[in-house]
């Protein structure tokens, strides 16, 4: 069984990533994939728009020559060996369209945000204030509109990873294939192993962004799942490559996995001593100042965010 690892952020809807090894990642919510043996989606290129066409119009082609490879080798313990690794470029190609899909979903959610009459709209409420200390109404205002060019932001950085994981995808494809190529006029020489170490990763999104800690949706987000799926990458990702949403590949998911569940575990127990000190009926304003006293003001909003859906999973257990 795979492991699909989804990112919590607060879009509509987030893009997945994934890997040739059977493994696979990004959505809106926290999750566990598909065994292998599951029915194999019907797959129509021409469904979804570009870029995500392209994208599975080469996986497909990639499929076909790896096939076409295989059928080159004489039969025996060789040919049975690089037919494994045909059956996970199988499970790989499945889900690029799968992610092609929810990538044609996310674009066009996010042509449905009109940043540029929103960003007028926050430059005309801007200018109004002349200089003066905005009431509250018009704070208000104007965080609202702010936010809404943060999530658009938030979005295109998805949009853009999403065919970035989808090249990376189809590159290792293309580059097993040739390995298989090579494999079958050197006779094996060159081993099948080094063929099946180029389809193993996990792709993780943001579940494991690589490079800062992942946001997790106030709206319809879940701590505990997230933390869930932290744990069986932990379990799971021993010695695996990662290849994360944002940031360099790792070699260890495992390690990674665990990096990120102490940091969770380490804010909750802050919360709880926070609750300690002031009780339990403490403001969210004096726990944040408490918890994160060094924070840039610039990510104040975001630590606010990160606490409540904290608060949230705590109220819960």
């Amino acid at each position: 069984m795979g492991i699909v690892a989804t990112a919590p952020v607060s879009v509509p809807l987030a893009a997945v990533g994934a890997v040739v090894g059977g493994v696979v990642g990004l959505g809106a919510r926290i999750a566990v994939a598909l065994p292998r043996n599951s029915a194999k989606p019907s797959i129509d290129a021409f469904a979804v728009q570009e870029p995500w066409r392209h994208a599975v119009l080469d996986a497909i082609r990639a499929q076909g020559r790896f096939t076409k490879a295989v059928r080159t080798f004489r039969d025996g313990p060789l040919k049975t060996a690089v037919g494994a690794v045909g059956d996970r470029m199988d499970d790989a190609v499945d889900e690029c369209w799968q992610v092609a899909q929810r990538g044609q979903l996310l674009t066009e959610a996010r042509r449905a945000i009109n940043d540029r009459e929103t960003a007028w709209e926050l430059q005309q409420a801007q200018n109004a204030l002349g200089g003066n200390t905005p009431n509250d109404t018009q704070a208000r205002t104007i965080r609202s509109l702010e936010s809404q060019l943060e999530t658009a932001a938030r979005m295109d950085a998805l949009i853009e990873s999403t065919k970035d994981r989808l090249d990376l995808l189809n590159a290792r494809l293309d580059e097993s294939v040739t390995r298989a190529i090579e494999l079958s006029v050197s006779g094996g020489q060159s081993g099948v192993a080094s063929l099946d170490d180029d389809v193993e990763g996990i792709m993780t999104g943001d579940t494991i962004a690589g490079r800062h800690t992942t946001m997790i949706s106030e709206t319809d987000g879940d701590l505990g799942k997230y933390l869930e799926t932290l744990s069986t990458l932990e379990e799971r990702g021993a010695g695996i490559r990662l290849l994360p949403g944002h940031g360099p590949d790792g070699e260890d998911v495992s390690a990674f996995a665990r990096k990120y569940i102490d940091r969770r575990e380490h804010r909750l127990t802050q919360i709880r001593e926070v609750r300690e000190k002031f009780g339990a009926d403490v403001d969210l304003k004096t726990m944040i100042d408490e918890m994160y006293d060094d924070v840039d003001p610039v990510l104040r909003h975001a630590a606010e965010q990160s606490t409540r859906v904290a608060l949230r999973y705590l109220a819960k257990q």
